[in-house]
């Protein structure tokens, strides 16, 4: 009785054993388990904390290079300096120096158009993406300006977003076509195609002399002309005083052929050259500059003439031939110098080189002329080429 007493007992103190140890497995098992969770769950996070910071190490170092690898405007030469206001802070500068090769660019490749930077809200940059800046300048046809106020008012004014990315310049507000036959004339377009090579045949020329035979008498005239002979900028300049109620705006000194258009009886190719007017920019070159660009602007303050939209009508610019020579070659150097305008870049070295040894030859000109002048300028035996741009009833039309 007592043995299996006792058999009952160990049995129970056994299956006592077995419990508790199970309890105590189970627990261990459960810390243990809770520990690895926790272990894992900082190595998760660690991990993931490394991952993120290789990602942002990775972006931050691509945003580096991107950064470092872009284009800046700082990249160009400063040219520049706003005398008046030496709390102008440096990206504000860089805007204005950026406008210099803006001018300069338009100078060269819009005929009888220029531009004008003058209000410090236009100052600040904006920066579109790596390398890609956008600037505002007032753009404005000359053609449009009246006799009685050429203020702002009354310009024509395209307030332009003006790109700038690698060393490229381009208008986002594409200038239209003044064309008066687009179906006649579409090769003609207003960045001054009509400016290059062209030969007109007989009849167009009659049609369009008879256009003008029918203006009135008050009409201005834009039209361009190419020469059978160059003329020297003296004798343009000449030919300016002679002809005081017209403007000349624009002159042509090469061309380069950029197609054939012998199927069409048409001769056609690029035309290169200057705007013989400017904007007002309230900037002044720097003195370190002056001899390596002298005349950059005809209306800095190291220049005294009347160049600028306000006038148009009622002064003719105090400038000579010496001027306007060293003013075209330092729009071509400033942008040849800094890169600017590479589609160009070829074309205008061998410009510079030209005019340097045989000065500016003007093989053609786009002019604003009263009737009489541009009747002139048909019978003109040296006139090979005039095509109509645009007309308007009077100086005084807005």
């Amino acid at each position: 009785m007592e043995d299996k007493r006792m058999d009952e007992l160990l049995n129970e103190e056994i299956k006592v054993n077995d419990f508790e140890i199970k309890e105590t497995e189970k627990i261990i098992n459960q810390k243990m388990n809770r520990r690895i969770i926790g272990k894992s769950l900082v190595v998760s996070i660690v991990v993931v904390i490394i991952v993120i910071c290789l990602a942002l190490g990775v972006f931050a170092y691509h945003h580096y290079l991107q950064e470092k690898n872009a284009f800046h405007l700082s990249d160009w030469e400063m040219v520049v300096e706003v005398p008046w206001n030496e709390d102008i802070k440096q990206e504000q500068l860089e805007v204005m120096n950026a406008y210099t090769y803006v001018d300069a660019y338009i100078t060269l490749f819009y005929p009888g158009f220029i531009s004008t930077k003058t209000q410090a809200a236009h100052y600040e940059p904006y920066d579109i993406t790596y390398g890609t800046y956008q600037i505002e300048a007032e753009i404005i046809d000359l053609f449009d300006l009246t006799a009685s106020n050429g203020n702002i008012e009354n310009a024509s004014i395209n307030r332009t977003k003006v790109h700038i990315s690698w060393s490229n310049i381009w208008l986002e507000d594409s200038i239209p076509s003044l064309s008066l036959d687009e179906t006649k004339f579409q090769m003609y377009r207003q960045n001054g195609y009509s400016l290059g090579e062209a030969k007109v045949p007989e009849e167009d020329l009659l049609r369009m002399k008879v256009e003008v035979e029918q203006l009135p008498k008050t009409s201005i005239v834009m039209m361009d002309v190419m020469l059978n002979d160059a003329m020297t900028i003296d004798a343009l300049l000449e030919y300016q005083r002679m002809h005081l109620d017209s403007r000349v705006v624009y002159v042509t000194t090469h061309y380069s052929d950029w197609a054939d258009f012998e199927e069409n009886e048409y001769e056609y190719s690029h035309p290169y050259g200057f705007n013989l007017f400017e904007g007002m920019n309230i900037v002044d070159v720097r003195d370190e500059y002056k001899d390596k660009y002298p005349y950059l602007t005809l209306s800095g303050n190291n220049v005294y003439a009347i160049t600028n939209k306000a006038n148009f009508w009622h002064y003719l610019p105090d400038y000579n031939e010496e001027m306007l020579t060293q003013h075209y070659l330092s729009c071509m150097k400033l942008l040849v110098n800094n890169d600017v305008a590479k589609w160009y870049k070829d074309d205008l070295k061998l410009i510079i080189e030209d005019v340097e040894e045989n000065g500016v030859s003007v093989k053609g000109f786009r002019i604003y002329a009263t009737q009489d002048d541009a009747l002139e300028l048909f019978e003109n035996a040296n006139a090979k080429s005039i095509v109509l741009q645009d007309v308007k009833l009077s100086k005084y039309q807005k």
